[in-house]
C-alpha cells in the first residue's frame, strides 16, 4: 500500500510511514497533526516591557522649585524689614523717652551736664586748648614743651582775632566776689570742656574790669547765687596778656581777661 502522506510503499498493517514518519491510525493522526501543529501566535508575544515610571518634566520642576525660592525669599524680605521698622520705633520711643526725662532733669543743672549746653564756638576753643595741652604734657624737654606754648599762643590769638574778640553765650560756673560795701564786683567764670579747665575774669592786673553798681550787669549779679552755672556773653580784653604769666600754667590752667556784658542763669531755655 501507499503511504496517504508521502505515497511510498509500506506494509499493509503498517502503523507509521517509515519514510515520512506520519501515522497511518486515523487517532494517532490526529494526535500528530494535533502535535505538529504550530504553537498559536499569541505564544509569540513579546515580553512586557518594564514599567516606566513618568517623574514628571524636568524643567517643569525647576521652574516650581523656582518659584518657591522666590516666595521663601519674599517672606525673609518681608519679615527683616518688619523687624527693622519694629527696631526703628523702639528706638524713636526710647530718644523721645530720654528727652523728656532730661527735661525733667534739666533744672538740677550740675558739673556733669553743663556742658552740654556750650556752644560750638567755645567747644572748639576747648578743643584747641586741649590738642595743645596733650602735646604739651608728651614733650620730653623743656626746649620741645616751649614751643608747643608758643604754637598754642599764637593759634589761641588767632582763634580769637577769628571770632572778633566775641563771646556769645558761653557757659559756666559764676564766683562772685565784692569790695567792702559792693562797690565793685569781680567776677569769675570757670567751665571745663574736652578736659580743659579755662577762667574768665574781670579783675586783670593791666584793666579795671570790674562791675560798678547800677550797671547792667552787676544788677543781672543781684539774682545769681555764687556758684550758679550761668551763660555768659562779653570780649576778651585786647590787652597783650590774657593768661597767666608762666608758661606751664598758660597751657595748663589758662585765664582770660573779659568784659562781660550779660550773665543769666543757665537753664534749657537760654
Amino acid at each position: 500500500m501507499k503511504c496517504p502522506f508521502c505515497a511510498e510503499d509500506i506494509k499493509d498493517n503498517a502503523k507509521k510511514c517509515k519514510h515520512c514518519g506520519e501515522w497511518l491510525d486515523a487517532n494517532k493522526t490526529e494526535k500528530a497533526s494535533v502535535k505538529q501543529q504550530p504553537p498559536p501566535i499569541e505564544s509569540f508575544k513579546s515580553p512586557p516591557s518594564p514599567v516606566q515610571r513618568n517623574y514628571g518634566n524636568s524643567s517643569n520642576t525647576y521652574s516650581s522649585l523656582k518659584g518657591l525660592s522666590k516666595k521663601i525669599s519674599k517672606a525673609i524680605l518681608y519679615i527683616s524689614i518688619g523687624f527693622v521698622i519694629f527696631v526703628l520705633v523702639i528706638w524713636f520711643i526710647i530718644i523721645i523717652g530720654n528727652q523728656f526725662e532730661g527735661s525733667s532733669k534739666i533744672k538740677n543743672i550740675t558739673a556733669k551736664n553743663y556742658h552740654l549746653f556750650a556752644p560750638s564756638d567755645q567747644i572748639a576753643f576747648y578743643d584747641l586748648n586741649a590738642k595743645y595741652k596733650d602735646i604739651y604734657g608728651k614733650g620730653q624737654n623743656e626746649i620741645q614743651k616751649s614751643e608747643t606754648y608758643n604754637k598754642l599762643t599764637a593759634e589761641r590769638t588767632a582763634y580769637i582775632n577769628k571770632i572778633q574778640y566775641k563771646i556769645n553765650n558761653w557757659v559756666g560756673k559764676i564766683s562772685i566776689t565784692t569790695t567792702r560795701g559792693a562797690p565793685d564786683v569781680s567776677i569769675d567764670v570757670e567751665a571745663k570742656i574736652s578736659g580743659v579747665e579755662i577762667k574768665y575774669s574781670n579783675k586783670y592786673l593791666f584793666e579795671n574790669l570790674t562791675e560798678k553798681a547800677g550797671s547792667p550787669v552787676y544788677n543781672q549779679l543781684k539774682n545769681i547765687p555764687s556758684g550758679s552755672y550761668v551763660r555768659f556773653s562779653g570780649e576778651f580784653t585786647k590787652a597783650e596778656e590774657r593768661t597767666l604769666f608762666t608758661e606751664i600754667g598758660s597751657v595748663l590752667l589758662p585765664e582770660f581777661s573779659v568784659k562781660f556784658h550779660d550773665i543769666q542763669i543757665l537753664t534749657a531755655n537760654n
